[in-house]
């Protein structure tokens, strides 16, 4: 009978997990601010440099393209704890019989991993940006399209999937089907009234190839995917 008090005693009570969560919630915060205050220190940084712009045309270009890099590492730095700790976790504990039934729990262990990749991307794109223009300092003529934007336009999918994967309660694969196909569809229609005045004349004589307008077609399209994915995904999750 002693056994079995000692056994109940030692067993967590509902009362200390609440307490955990609330101390791991806390400290998420605490991380997500810090976090949060140093981009937008740096950012304020990048944008003061931008407005004074010291030093001549082809040194403020090249310290710009840095700079830009600097802040999308940082970034990467930022997003790597949360995957390395994703990582820690499946490696230590197995998935459990909830993890499993509920697969969403599991699906955004890859959201860090995803983002990252994300951020990766980018910054490749950045780097044989700054190559091209400030090593290389090929004409303005030859700078797009390059390689440089394949690495600017392969971050868009893993962004995608990232918040396709970001809601905590569990979404159908039909359901994320929707929600891209509704993007698509709202994308088409606005874009279809705006290519007219804006999108039209900006890209068909920005570019002189065929390679070059599809291309430059390719990052208003991507990002307003991006967007209304954003927001009807936030619309489902209400609903759910």
């Amino acid at each position: 009978m002693a056994d079995t008090d000692t056994g109940i005693s030692a067993a967590p009570q509902p009362e200390q997990g609440g307490q955990v969560l609330t101390v791991i919630n806390g400290q998420c915060m605490r991380s997500l601010w810090k976090s949060g205050l140093l981009v937008l220190v740096l950012t304020a940084l990048f944008v003061a440099y931008l407005l004074i712009k010291p030093g001549g045309p082809a040194r403020v270009t090249f310290i710009d393209n840095i700079i830009q890099g600097l802040l999308e590492g940082v970034g990467l730095i930022l997003a790597l704890p949360f995957f390395i700790e994703v990582i820690h976790r499946i490696r230590q504990s197995p998935p459990s019989f909830a993890e499993r039934v509920a697969p969403a729990k599991t699906s955004q262990r890859w959201v860090p991993l995803l983002l990252g990749l994300g951020i990766l991307s980018y910054i490749i794109g950045q780097v044989l940006w700054t190559y091209n223009e400030n090593i290389l300092q090929l004409p303005a003529s030859q700078l797009f399209p390059t390689w440089a934007d394949a690495g600017f336009l392969g971050s868009y999918p893993f962004v995608l999937i990232a918040l396709l994967l970001l809601p905590t309660r569990p979404l159908a694969a039909d359901t994320r089907t929707r929600i891209v196909l509704d993007s698509l569809m709202i994308m088409v229609g606005i874009t279809t009234f705006s290519w007219f005045f804006i999108l039209g004349p900006t890209i068909l004589h920005g570019a002189d190839s065929m390679l070059g307008q599809v291309v430059g077609t390719a990052y208003p399209l991507m990002t307003l995917v991006l967007i209304f994915c954003l927001v009807l995904l936030i619309i489902h999750s209400n609903d759910l």
